[in-house]
């Protein structure tokens, strides 16, 4: 499992924002996260079951930011790449593909964090 949560999460990013801001400030940019992350997701859903490209770039872009915030970065590369699916794509296989990766790592992110979070908490009271 540490192998895989080094893959999803660069904790030298969360490292950095704790060092500059302390554990409380990290622990909110990770909720934040989360629930922005959620609703994020929830709404490219929407916006590809209404083939509403607008939204479907919006959607991602934010969530690409979030998850390059919180040192997700593959994450933030595969919003990337289901970014620059073309309108006319947002009909096709293509698209459900690129999604369903986009959900499977936040799913590997949302772990990651967790994970991290309950390391630093251990360390912090041991």
């Amino acid at each position: 499992p540490r192998l895989q949560q080094a893959e999803e999460l660069d904790e030298t990013v969360l490292d950095n924002l704790t060092q500059l801001g302390g554990t409380a400030f990290v622990e909110d940019l990770i909720s934040s996260f989360e629930e922005d992350s959620e609703r994020a997701l929830r709404d490219t859903e929407r916006a590809l079951a209404a083939l509403d490209y607008g939204q479907w770039h919006h959607q991602l872009h934010m969530l690409k930011g979030g998850a390059s915030d919180v040192g997700a970065n593959h994450l933030a590369q595969l919003c990337a790449e289901a970014e620059r699916i073309k309108p006319f794509e947002l009909d096709t296989r293509l698209a459900h593909d690129r999604l369903d990766a986009v959900r499977a790592a936040l799913a590997a992110t949302q772990t990651a964090l967790s994970a991290y979070l309950a390391s630093r908490l251990r360390a912090e009271h041991s």
